[in-house]
């Protein structure tokens, strides 16, 4: 779980990168197995592909046409069909470069946003695509250009998202997403494996198998990265101690809140609030 990327690595010395990637998945990339945290916006476009796309523990089908935005403090990781050839491309923004009202309206949706765009609107998408990273190339770079075309891309996705939603469309697996609603509504409380396989009406063994298959993780280790990234928030946003976000984020005791949260972000909640304050 533990894997950190920052705009310093990714982005050098541009505030917007883009790139095109194609060919068979692997471990490397784009199966790297582990979970990416970063502080830029990242959009990304499937023309080809299968699998599956896990975005703050929740899965997602990759497919023809799959898009997704994260914002900056989400992550994700992706298991895609290592049969399959992939052809994705990648935009990532500084958080100083879109604009300021359209991330108000992406904000207005619920997270993680991602969608399936149609066959037409895929050309309008990758032909933009294809303008920046051709605006990107060091000997054409214009940085106002570059913004530009990178905020058209924001704005389809927008777009998207709007269609989505008056459609109702999911794209999630079903039905996973059932668990996934159980378990983001009641993740603060006692909740087991056997209560997520009454909700299916089959058996906590089977449940296990099945909860593994389609979220990439066994229950409990699913479990606590909800509690986790909801106690990030409360580190972040208010000033409770250590042990009342503990309870407040679903765990039994505040030794071992703290010693998952070491183990997955590699510093203590203390270690981690104190460095927000320097920061």
């Amino acid at each position: 779980m533990k894997h950190f990327e920052t705009k310093i690595v990714c982005m050098k010395d541009k505030k917007i990168t883009s790139n095109h990637a194609s060919g068979m998945p692997s471990k490397i990339y784009p199966n790297n197995g582990v979970y990416g945290y970063h502080d830029f916006y990242e959009f990304e476009f499937f023309t080809e592909g299968k699998g599956v796309h896990y975005i703050n523990g929740s899965p997602f089908e990759v497919k023809k046409n799959y898009a997704y935005l994260l914002f900056p403090g989400e992550s994700h990781h992706k298991l895609l069909d290592e049969e399959t050839e992939f052809d994705l491309y990648n935009l990532k923004l500084d958080v100083s470069v879109p604009e300021k009202s359209l991330i108000d309206e992406l904000s207005e949706y619920k997270n993680p946003l991602c969608v399936y765009f149609s066959d037409e609107d895929s050309n309008l998408i990758e032909n933009e695509f294809k303008l920046l990273i051709n605006i990107l190339d060091n000997n054409l770079y214009n940085e106002r250009m570059a913004e530009n075309c990178a905020e058209r891309l924001l704005n389809l996705f927008l777009c998207a998202v709007e269609k989505a939603e008056k459609s109702e469309t999911n794209t999630g697996y079903e039905p996973i997403w059932e668990t996934i609603k159980y378990i983001d509504k009641n993740f603060v409380k006692n909740i087991t494996l056997s209560d997520i396989a009454k909700l299916l009406n089959v058996s906590e063994n089977y449940m296990g198998v099945y909860f593994k298959k389609h979220t990439g993780m066994n229950f409990s280790n699913y479990l606590n990265s909800k509690r986790l990234f909801h106690s990030l928030n409360l580190l972040k946003e208010t000033n409770m101690s250590i042990k009342e976000i503990s309870f407040a984020s679903g765990f039994n005791s505040p030794e071992y809140f703290t010693r998952v949260f070491t183990a997955a972000f590699s510093k203590t909640p203390k270690e981690y609030r104190n460095e927000l304050k320097k920061g």
